[in-house]
């Protein structure tokens, strides 16, 4: 199956990570630094029901909430909205806390992950050195 064979993110989502039979949402991941010595980041990502593991879709990685001295690292589940004249922005607003938003393309899962799943479009698509 090729990447742009899936018609729903969270399907895909679930192929890439090995999460096939696992409760998935959306998440926004909060990365804070209490010092205020660097601005807050907000990431895309998915929370794993009845698990500490979330994922953080921008890094492609599996993660856990962390605190480590005045830097923290948390995700909170999300709802996504599909926003735009045109349905061209997704924004995932964390459902604690709706100042927790991050306004995306509609098409972010498909632009991060598609040149980590191999598919015969590459071959001509990709530039080469």
């Amino acid at each position: 199956m090729d990447i742009f064979d899936y018609t729903d993110d969270l399907e895909f989502l679930k192929d890439f990570y090995h999460l096939q039979g696992k409760d998935i949402e959306w998440a926004v991941i909060e990365e804070a630094d209490e010092d205020n010595t660097q601005d807050n980041k907000l990431k895309p990502g998915l929370v794993i029901k009845d698990s500490s593991i979330y994922v953080n879709l921008f890094d492609r990685k599996l993660q856990k909430s962390i605190r480590l001295g005045n830097y923290s690292r948390k995700a909170y589940p999300a709802n996504k909205e599909i926003a735009g004249k045109n349905g061209e922005y997704a924004i995932l607003v964390a459902k604690e806390d709706q100042s927790k938003q991050i306004i995306l393309p509609v098409s972010f899962v498909l632009d991060i992950h598609r040149e980590c799943w191999y598919g015969e479009w590459m071959e001509t698509e990709i530039m080469s050195i």
